[in-house]
């Protein structure tokens, strides 16, 4: 079995998320985890799912967009996404206490991210795979995802969790 995360802007309209979860399962998919994040566009609905191994990303794409769904991103996902948001960010903010100068690792830990560091003033970032996240004293971090834009919702996680290093 794979196991993706899958992205979508949906109509807010009834019986449009049963139009999706019906389209996954049509690709074999079954839906472990579900959330809905807000986005500059508006709400976008995130699921994890496990697939028969011979289910790509474009079938899962092209399944989920016809089935009403915009912007429609998948990427792969690893076990360890499915621990809920609340537990793994009070984890991190324990951690974050004891050595402040972690924050980099802990939100790319937090947002799943490919790479995190202290940054020095990037100017004119229009990447939405990029989240810069100010910290106290003017200081603040890069965080980067490839293939997985940030979401208001994360950036707010993660802009609450930077106001615990000092």
């Amino acid at each position: 079995m794979a196991l993706w995360r899958i992205r979508a802007a949906l109509e807010d309209e009834p019986g449009r998320l049963a139009a999706i979860t019906a389209a996954i399962a049509a690709c074999g998919g079954n839906v472990f985890g579900f959330s809905v994040q807000t986005h500059q566009g508006g709400p976008v609905d995130e699921f994890f799912v496990s697939t028969p191994e011979d289910t790509g990303r474009f079938r899962l794409v092209e399944a989920v967009t016809d089935a009403g769904g915009a912007q429609v991103t998948a990427v792969p996902a690893d076990p360890h996404d499915l621990v809920d948001v609340p537990t793994k960010a009070l984890q991190l903010a324990a951690a974050l206490l004891d050595a402040p100068e972690t924050l980099p690792d802990i939100l790319s830990d937090l947002l799943d991210a490919d790479d995190a560091w202290w940054d020095q003033g990037t100017e004119g970032v229009a990447d939405a795979t990029v989240l810069i996240v100010p910290v106290a004293g003017g200081r603040r971090v890069a965080v980067v995802r490839e293939g997985l834009p940030f979401t208001m919702t994360e950036a707010a996680r993660a802009g609450a969790l930077a106001a615990l290093a000092r």
